[in-house]
């Protein structure tokens, strides 16, 4: 199991450290520390983090923390039950970081899509997903997150 707590402390150490010196690398903590909250259950702070993250990367030109807070807030939109809503901002995610190139990062948002798309009751669309999720996962080496993807369309 992942330690959230420790990673939401050592987002917080990095916010206290870096300040308002360098501010895209204050948005991207804050969407890290969002994700980590979300995935917690700790949804009006990750929220809050989240909004924190928009405020200062929304008018950026960084495709990348764009891609990352669209996956963030899907995450979000699926913890407060709106999984459909979740697999729309997904998707936004999926299409950007694509563009990108990412393969780990990309991986990781399409395992959540895997996820949201068996919780939809749209098997056909995960296993679909899945495929691309595995040969993103591949490429960036991350077996573990293989195997989880081959778990969960079982």
């Amino acid at each position: 199991m992942r330690d959230y707590d420790k990673a939401i402390e050592s987002y917080l150490e990095g916010l206290s450290v870096i300040g308002s010196g360098t501010v895209k690398r204050v948005g991207y903590l804050y969407t890290n520390m969002a994700e980590c909250q979300a995935r917690k259950g700790d949804l009006e702070d990750a929220e809050a983090s989240l909004e924190k993250a928009s405020e200062i990367l929304d008018h950026s030109e960084d495709k990348y923390a764009i891609a990352c807070m669209l996956y963030v807030r899907g995450l979000l939109e699926d913890a407060q039950d709106r999984t459909n809503t979740g697999l729309e901002y997904l998707k936004k995610a999926d299409k950007r970081m694509n563009e990108l190139g990412v393969p780990y990062d990309l991986g990781v948002i399409r395992l959540e899509l895997v996820r949201l798309y068996l919780k939809s009751g749209d098997r056909e669309k995960a296993v679909e997903m899945a495929s691309k999720a595995i040969e993103s996962l591949e490429k960036a080496g991350a077996k573990d997150l293989v195997e989880e993807i081959r778990e969960l369309i079982k």
